[in-house]
């Protein structure tokens, strides 16, 4: 099975610790969970058990706070900021975007990473029980939106 990414969008923090609690009550590893917000008192609030927390500074955009596999990609992906984080991670470029602009604007990226079909079926339907925005599926060679 390709890399894939199961990504949605947040809308607040409440909203960003509510999904989490969801994806580790159905058993994915805190080091498949990717969270990527702007704001560091908003990501505070909904990154408890998530410890690899880090502020990361990207040319062009505000400090990002990151946890999860997110950060590798940041990271090494720097200059090209979040768009070539977001492309590392496997998320077509057309929702890579989307996603931008909606972090800059103060909504927070949720990303997990199944290891399995059905691990990505769950995702999904945590994703949409809880209205999450913008789910995308995506791999190495193919996405598709939700």
């Amino acid at each position: 099975m390709p890399v894939v990414s199961v990504c949605c969008i947040a809308t607040s923090p409440n909203h960003a610790s509510q999904i989490v609690d969801e994806l580790e009550h159905a058993n994915f590893s805190s080091d498949d969970i990717s969270v990527l917000c702007a704001d560091e008192g908003a990501c505070d609030e909904c990154l408890g058990w998530l410890a690899d927390i880090g502020a990361l500074a990207l040319p062009g955009v505000e400090p990002l706070i990151a946890a999860g596999p997110i950060m590798a990609a940041l990271r090494s992906a720097a200059e090209g900021g979040i768009a070539e984080g977001l492309i590392g991670l496997g998320v077509a470029d057309v929702e890579t975007r989307r996603y931008q602009s909606k972090i800059k604007l103060g909504y927070i990226l949720i990303s997990v990473h199944p290891e399995s079909s059905d691990g990505i079926d769950r995702a999904v339907r945590i994703f949409t029980k809880a209205w999450a925005q913008d789910i995308c599926i995506s791999g190495e060679t193919s996405s598709r939106k939700q």
